[in-house]
């Protein structure tokens, strides 16, 4: 039995899938899976199971990425496949399949309002109910990443002992040009305010005796949002911005003992490494994009249940976040 999968995103979207996948691989045992994926799916999942044997790129971005329809739609049509499973709404997508004998899988109208996690679930198990309830977001990590990772850490002075919290201030375009005010008001919470944060978080830290490092792990671009932060916050932080490189990434965040993150890619990789994370949401609903997470694992500030959540993510106070992150600290 050969199964196609079908969804290209960003890195958020594809960990997002990743319930989804286990469900397909539980339901057929004995199939081999394909993947119609973007590079950022690739990336994501291409080690998530051996049973994907095959990875076909369609590039949205790329420049007269349309030609390459043709190629895709004989291939899918030519490889025969059983089951098709399109996590996609987009219809271009559907078009693809057009050649193709094999039992198509999609979403359908009146699959009412839920998270995203539980709408690709939906798509496998076909309404029915989930039997495992367990079933959250997902990716391994490599024992030599985690080597890797561990041997970087502590040339830096971070051991096993130490408290690791990390910090991810802004995301991904951010320093772009094109994006509109209404993204930077719900996902940069202010310099300031992370600032403050770090200086309150390490009085605590030397009041109680414990071994708190923070971190802000940042690509090369976002390294000058990060500056802005430091010159605020003094000697409470640091940026750690290390070749990138997405196994030893994810066994950063698998270390990391606490993230402090808005609603970024970031945030869902480290809800599916395992990790302790606080999010803040602003404009977005996260009981339809939040962590995907066993509920002790993960929390949730809301701009819009504070006082003024017209400031967008700058409404989520200080105080509050420093509360939730001292009770995890210890």
């Amino acid at each position: 039995m050969k199964v196609l999968i079908i969804r290209a995103g960003r890195t958020g979207d594809m960990v997002m899938l990743t319930p989804a996948l286990k469900a397909l691989l539980n339901k057929y045992p004995e199939a081999e899976f394909m993947f119609l994926t973007s590079p950022d799916g690739k990336r994501t999942l291409g080690d998530f199971s051996p049973r994907i044997t095959r990875f076909w790129i369609y590039n949205r971005e790329k420049v007269f990425s349309f030609l390459s329809r043709g190629t895709i739609q004989k291939k899918i049509a030519e490889a025969q496949f059983d089951h098709v499973y399109c996590f996609e709404h987009n219809p271009s997508f559907q078009r693809l399949l057009a050649d193709s004998k094999a039992e198509i899988h999609g979403f359908w109208e009146g699959m009412g309002q839920k998270h995203y996690c539980q709408l690709l679930l939906d798509v496998v198990l076909n309404g029915a109910e989930n039997i495992n309830k367990d079933i959250y977001v997902s990716l391994s990590v490599s024992n030599q990443a985690k080597n890797e990772t561990t041997q970087t850490l502590a040339a830096l002075g971070i051991t096993e002992k130490t408290f690791l919290l990390a910090m991810h201030p802004t995301f991904s375009g951010a320093q772009k040009r094109f994006r509109t005010t209404g993204d930077k008001k719900n996902k940069l919470w202010p310099p300031e305010s992370f600032a403050l944060l770090a200086q309150r978080l390490k009085e605590y830290a030397k009041k109680t005796d414990i071994d708190l490092r923070i971190l802000m792990n940042l690509m090369p671009d976002e390294c000058t949002y990060g500056e802005k932060i430091i010159q605020l916050a003094g000697e409470s932080l640091e940026i750690f911005s290390p070749r990138p490189n997405f196994q030893n990434y994810k066994a950063f965040l698998n270390r990391v003992d606490l993230l402090l993150t808005p609603d970024t890619g970031p945030m869902h990789i480290a809800s599916a490494v395992g990790t302790r994370l606080i999010a803040l949401f602003s404009g977005r609903d996260p009981r339809n994009c939040g962590p995907f997470t066993p509920l002790e694992q993960s929390q949730v500030f809301r701009a819009e249940e504070t006082n003024h959540p017209e400031l967008g993510i700058a409404a989520i106070p200080v105080h509050d976040v420093y509360n939730a992150c001292i009770k995890i600290i210890g």
